[in-house]
């Protein structure tokens, strides 16, 4: 299983932000609030399974019914 880079860039941006303190409460606290999910890869033959964010995905969910329903 892999992180998908929007996962990677996610933590990142948080790291800058909320890094670097004695403590990281603030740090640890914005790393438990990341909403992810697996996802595999159907149209992969080696049919690889990423972590990506929640939202990608159910963003990604909402444009492929939209683009179904407009073939139709």
């Amino acid at each position: 299983m892999k992180l998908h880079q929007s996962v990677v860039e996610k933590l990142i941006r948080i790291v800058d932000l909320h890094g670097g303190r004695k403590d990281d409460v603030r740090l640890r606290h914005e790393i438990s609030l990341l909403d992810v999910s697996t996802y595999t890869q159907k149209d992969n033959p080696k049919k690889e399974c990423f972590v990506i964010l929640t939202e990608d995905l159910v963003k990604g969910h909402r444009e492929a019914t939209r683009n179904q329903k407009k073939a139709r």
